[in-house]
């Protein structure tokens, strides 16, 4: 989500100085959680050459009853080289600044190196979704990141009409030391079918 409060409208403004620096700019936002933007500010994006559109959920008349299939997404990429990805949202209320809504509790997280390359797929993904159309001229040339250990990571993306356990056994199952589940919905469910797959000594639901 994005918002067009005070925290909204700085990050637009940024958004605005990169490509206007001659940076490739995309942007999806979902158009529930963000519907204070108004359509001034999207032509101001647009006019600066930024690339944005909401996710399109319902894809037309056709679907309009496709609600359920929201993108909750929240990733930032940079350069194919490093991801920001996690629970936050662009609004005053992650920051503290809400007095309604704070504090607020969630989790973020900031990846340098491969690993990055699956959060732009996922994007790319999503922008074809939401516009069909293909994304060109991205680096995708893995790049290792400064004082990259040799660790393995990996990441596990589920659609809409997913349910948690349907994840391939293999990516839950090859976990040896940590499992980290960011999940806005935790249920008592989740964790029994959860319990059932994993054989990591550690999990930590986040």
């Amino acid at each position: 989500m994005l918002r067009a409060d005070s925290t909204g409208k700085r990050f637009m403004e940024l958004l605005i100085d990169r490509a206007k620096a001659g940076v490739s700019v995309y942007v999806l936002y979902d158009e529930l959680g963000s519907r204070e933007i108004t359509e001034t500010q999207l032509g101001e994006l647009r006019a600066a050459g930024i690339g944005i559109a909401p996710f399109n959920t319902t894809q037309g008349d056709m679907n309009r009853f496709q609600i359920n299939f929201g993108n909750h997404r929240k990733i930032m990429v940079v350069d194919g080289k490093e991801t920001w990805l996690g629970g936050l949202n662009i609004g005053d209320e992650y920051l503290g600044l809400d007095r309604k809504l704070s504090p607020w509790r969630d989790t973020h997280l900031h990846i340098e190196g491969p690993a990055a390359l699956v959060a732009q797929s996922i994007f790319w993904s999503d922008w074809h979704w939401a516009n069909r159309e293909l994304l060109t001229g991205l680096n995708w040339i893995p790049q290792k990141a400064p004082d990259m250990a040799e660790e393995n990571g990996q990441q596990a993306c589920l659609r809409p009409r997913d349910r948690f356990w349907d994840i391939p056994v293999p990516k839950i199952d090859s976990a040896f030391d940590n499992l980290f589940v960011p999940q806005p919905s935790w249920s008592p469910s989740t964790t029994q079918q959860l319990r059932k797959l994993v054989a990591a000594p550690y999990l930590a639901p986040i």
